[in-house]
């Protein structure tokens, strides 16, 4: 076994057990979602750290000393993605329910806008998230398919030629992971489009090639840019002015 292989996985590792730690949080954040951001928790954050500190360490000791083949692995690896996709899905139709049921015309649930807006921001999180998780799945998969045939020895004395095209497929995949790992970070939340294609650099290069399937963010007016309190206040001026005209018109029903 390698150390270019050791770091690679080692890599991929860490990825797959942040997005667990990340779903740890975003489910004490759907929990807690009345007093998440007003009461502090210290103990979550502890609980995630140590959480991603020991799979970390325990899948590093498994790779040093070569306790478990390294395509046993990977796809182990293909497995903490599934299972990461899952719990996001869980946890996005969870917010996505609750935000639904605190949009409609109830003037007995007593929901507040912090509530509302941690939902939103929950949604956010998990629409960007699940996306992450399903490109690394598919791309670990694949990865693990190409270094169990490449790892085979029975395979490199048959197929010797072909092994020489998974060792560049390889190297391949773990060169625009990264790349295309930023791309579907900025595409997957619409705020994060209209923001990206609001600078004029992108906006004059990347037309020609995705204007058509981005029509509404080109079309919006230039955005400029605005600190997080001015953010979350112009945020929450918006939300209050929907809830009073919900309540005038429950009023005058």
């Amino acid at each position: 076994m390698t150390l270019s292989l050791i770091s690679i996985l080692s890599k991929q590792d860490v990825t797959n057990y942040r997005s667990l730690a990340v779903a740890f949080e975003r489910f004490f954040a759907t929990y807690y979602v009345d007093t998440y951001e007003t009461k502090k928790r210290k103990w979550i954050s502890v609980l995630v750290c140590s959480e991603l500190t020991v799979a970390c360490g325990v899948s590093a000791i498994i790779m040093l000393f070569d306790l478990l083949p390294i395509s046993v692995m990977a796809f182990l690896g293909v497995f903490i993605s599934c299972a990461s996709f899952f719990f996001y899905l869980v946890l996005f139709i969870m917010n996505k329910r609750r935000l639904q049921t605190i949009q409609q015309e109830r003037v007995d649930d007593m929901y507040t806008l912090s509530v509302r807006f941690q939902l939103s921001e929950n949604l956010r999180v998990m629409t960007l998230l699940r996306n992450v998780v399903i490109f690394s799945g598919v791309n670990n998969f694949i990865m693990a398919i190409i270094l169990t045939l490449y790892m085979s020895k029975s395979f490199k004395t048959a197929y010797p030629v072909t092994c020489l095209y998974l060792h560049f497929a390889f190297n391949f995949c773990v060169i625009i992971y990264s790349f295309l790992m930023l791309i579907i970070m900025v595409f997957s939340v619409k705020q994060y489009r209209v923001y990206f294609f609001s600078l004029r650099f992108v906006r004059v290069t990347l037309y020609p090639l995705v204007g058509r399937c981005f029509q509404n963010e080109f079309s919006m007016p230039h955005v400029q840019e605005l600190s997080i309190r001015d953010e979350t206040d112009s945020y929450f001026t918006n939300l209050s002015t929907q809830w009073d005209e919900k309540f005038e018109r429950f009023n005058r029903s």
